[in-house]
């Protein structure tokens, strides 16, 4: 779920079977991103660079890209830290 574009995934309520509780898809990308500082700062790049892509024009693309490529870099993370 976390690496869905949430907009695309029917809203509807899911039941999580561990622990009984219904959830829509964003309390359970929340209570995922909860688990690991590292996760959540992975997704909220991902997310960044999703928008990029969605919205950037030529005109603005190289100043905003250039951006991006600078808090991926001091994010520091690695991918064995996301895939573990």
């Amino acid at each position: 779920m976390l690496l869905k574009d949430l907009s695309k995934i029917k809203d509807v309520h899911y039941v999580v079977s561990k622990s009984g509780m219904i959830m829509n898809k964003y309390q359970i990308v929340k209570c995922m991103l909860e688990l690991d500082e590292t996760l959540e700062l992975a997704y909220n790049l991902m997310m960044i660079y999703r928008n990029f892509i969605a919205t950037e024009t030529i005109d603005t693309a190289e100043e905003k890209l250039n951006t991006i490529i600078s808090q991926f870099k001091e994010a520091h993370i690695k991918e064995e830290e996301i895939t573990k």
